[in-house]
């Protein structure tokens, strides 16, 4: 091929995602696609920004579930799918990027999307047994290093498992980890005192750390939870750096046109400038941030690269 007919087919190429682009999303309804069944939190939290960016762009986007298989079914759904800004994927660090190292068939890869924004941050609270003498993250590193491997450590899913891993590789200390089905039976073990802590969302928790059945000795997040003000970070406790978050973000299929990525982003971010779509995001325990597109793309190559070493050094096996 010549250097002019390539540059003719890059001009064409560019035309043609410009109009694409000035059509979006106007010719049709928009997709947005939920790995799990309707009523959790990332399906309320997809529902909430579905409805702002219909009322915001005037054009209908819904919310169509595809359960299953720890989300891979939607996820491989949406990376198939053709990249013209009418199929999103409302992403979390499961899907995207712990399936990777969960799991031997996952058939699709992280470069399969683009991020488009991020939503916002579910931070983990370390919280201990109100039977277990301990106030800071510091005094619980102490008792786990005066008892190796006699503390239970809860885990109610995969990203529990993985933060208590990679508490382990900062701390050098040894602990047993018990896993849930959910939150609720973690906590009554908790508060029994047959469970020492655990790392837990936060939305799940903060009943009982509000009652004072359970103690939180630090969130691991930047900068300390809205929810939760009173707490100090891991990083205030002592512990630089050690911020692992859930988080909640839309990305779309790789090669949709940057025009409707950006346009998108900037439909969401002012969405989640809204006082009352901040407030509801609070109250689900979610900690509103929004992005651009390239700095949710950095934020997904950082993710994918912290827990392909994490998991890489608890010698997790591929199920």
């Amino acid at each position: 091929m010549t250097k002019t007919a390539s540059l003719l087919l890059t001009v064409l190429a560019f035309a043609a995602n410009t109009a694409l682009a000035q059509e979006w999303p106007h010719l049709r309804q928009v997709r947005l696609v939920v790995g799990f069944a309707p009523g959790g939190a990332n399906d309320i939290v997809s529902r909430l920004m579905a409805q702002q960016l219909t009322e915001r762009m005037k054009q209908t986007f819904y919310v169509e579930n595809k359960p299953g298989a720890a989300a891979r079914i939607a996820t491989s759904f949406v990376a198939k799918e053709k990249p013209d800004g009418y199929t999103l994927l409302m992403g979390a660090p499961g899907l995207l990027v712990l399936n990777h190292f969960l799991y031997k068939d996952v058939d699709y890869k992280l470069p399969d999307f683009t991020g488009v924004s991020l939503i916002g941050t579910l931070p983990y609270v370390l919280v201990a047994s109100a039977k277990v003498n301990v106030g800071t993250v510091s005094e619980l590193v102490a008792l786990a290093r005066q008892r190796p491997g006699l503390l239970n450590h809860g885990s109610t899913g995969a990203g529990p498992v993985l933060v208590q891993q990679l508490f382990k590789d900062r701390t050098g200390i040894q602990f047993q980890n018990l896993t849930y089905k959910g939150t609720a039976p973690a906590l009554q073990d908790l508060m029994r005192g047959d469970l020492h802590f655990m790392f837990d969302l936060i939305a799940g928790n903060v009943e009982q750390i509000r009652s004072g059945t359970i103690r939180a000795l630090a969130v691991s997040a930047p900068r300390r939870s809205s929810s939760l003000p009173e707490v100090p970070t891991m990083t205030e406790a002592g512990f630089t750096g050690f911020d692992p978050t859930n988080w909640y973000g839309i990305v779309a299929p790789a090669g949709t046109p940057a025009a409707i990525l950006n346009r998108l982003s900037r439909e969401i971010n002012a969405s989640l400038a809204d006082a009352t779509v901040r407030q509801r995001l609070i109250q689900l325990g979610v900690e509103p941030s929004g992005s651009t597109p390239q700095e949710f793309n950095e934020h997904l190559r950082k993710e994918y690269a912290l827990w392909e070493t994490v998991t890489r050094n608890a010698g997790i096996q591929k199920e």
